[in-house]
């Protein structure tokens, strides 16, 4: 099984929570056939107009490597935080990911 090289979630989500449409946003691995794992992005929107896919990862464009872009968008009224108030990846993992 190919394993993709190391990917930065704290690029991906400094990116897409820079302008709208995110106000945050956590890269989670996911179980993906090709490579073991890849990201998808779990995001709390700004608004409730509701950004296509699209429109959330096109920021994105151009700007990571091909192998670190997510494969979908989650999207959250309400993001899981840990009691240090910063977002919680192990929570998003269980609920969203690969655990």
């Amino acid at each position: 099984m190919l394993t993709r090289a190391w990917i930065g979630p704290a690029e991906i989500e400094a990116v897409v929570t820079g302008p709208p449409p995110a106000s945050l946003a956590a890269a989670i691995g996911r179980p993906d056939s090709g490579w073991g794992e890849g990201p998808v992005l779990v995001i709390r929107p700004r608004d409730r107009d509701g950004a296509s896919d699209d429109d959330i990862l096109a920021p994105l464009r151009g700007r990571v490597a091909p192998w670190w872009f997510p494969g979908g968008v989650i999207r959250l009224e309400r993001m899981p935080l840990a009691a240090t108030g910063k977002i919680d990846k192990m929570r998003s993992r269980v609920d969203h990911g690969a655990c």
